[in-house]
C-alpha cells in the first residue's frame, strides 16, 4: 500500500531505533522521519548553513547514529548537467542518536551512494559510483571513521560497474548493484569477487 504520496523523489530508507522509517529525498534535498500516524519531519536539509545536495542512501547503526550519503544526483538537469550545489564537495554524514547533531563523516568521495555497517560495527563500506570502487573504513566509538581503503573495485574483465545500493549478508558477504548487466554483484569479506546473481534487467 502507498504509505506516502507525494513523497519527494525518495531514495533511501531505513528505520531508526524507535521503528520509525527514515527517507533521503533527492527532490527536497532533505533526511526526513515518517511516523506512523502518517506524520513528515525533517531531520536534517542543511550542513553548517547550507543546503544538502540530494540525500541518496541511509543506514542505522547499533548506538541509533544514522549515515547517510549526499551526491549531487538530484540536482541533474533535463540537458544532463547538475545544478551548482552549496557545498564544493559530496559527503557523507552522520546524525548522532545522543542529541540529533550532524557531522561530516568523509569528504572526499566523487560520488558517494550506498553504504552499509558491518554487523560488529567496527567497520562501514561506501560505495563511489564514478570512481567504481567500494571503500571500508574503521568506525570508532565516538562515530567517526578513520583509515580508508579500496575494499573491491567493481570491475571484471572489460565491464566497469557504476555501484550503487550495496548489502551485506549475516555472513559478510557483500552485494552490489552495479548498473551492469552481469546482475548483483557477490563480494566475499576479504573483497574478493565470488561471482554475479543474474536478474532481467541491470539492476541500481
Amino acid at each position: 500500500q502507498v504509505i506516502r504520496q507525494p513523497s519527494g523523489a525518495s531514495n533511501g530508507n531505513t528505520f531508526d531505533r524507535n521503528g520509525d522509517m527514515v527517507t533521503c529525498e533527492h527532490m527536497n534535498r532533505r533526511v526526513s522521519r515518517t511516523y506512523a500516524d502518517g506524520r513528515v519531519e525533517t531531520l536534517v536539509d542543511n550542513f553548517e548553513g547550507k543546503r544538502l545536495h540530494s540525500p541518496n542512501d541511509i543506514v542505522l547503526a547499533k548506538n541509533g547514529d544514522l549515515y547517510f550519503t549526499d551526491p549531487p544526483y538530484g540536482l541533474r538537469q533535463p540537458n544532463g548537467t547538475f545544478a551548482a550545489g552549496d557545498m564544493p564537495f559530496n559527503g557523507v554524514y552522520r546524525i548522532a542518536a545522543s542529541d540529533g547533531s550532524m557531522s561530516l563523516v568523509v569528504d572526499d568521495f566523487e560520488r558517494p551512494n550506498g553504504l552499509v555497517l558491518t554487523d560488529d560495527g567496527q567497520h562501514i563500506l561506501i560505495d563511489d559510483t564514478d570512481r567504481h570502487h567500494v571503500r571500508i573504513f574503521d568506525l570508532s566509538a565516538d562515530g567517526t571513521v578513520s583509515n580508508g581503503r579500496v575494499f573491491a573495485d567493481v570491475t571484471h574483465g572489460n565491464v566497469v560497474g557504476r555501484p550503487d545500493g550495496m548489502k551485506l549478508d549475516s555472513q559478510g558477504n557483500l552485494y552490489v548493484t552495479a548498473n551492469t548487466a552481469n546482475g548483483v554483484w557477490v563480494y566475499a569479506p576479504d573483497g574478493t569477487l565470488l561471482g554475479f546473481i543474474g536478474v532481467p534487467e541491470g539492476p541500481a
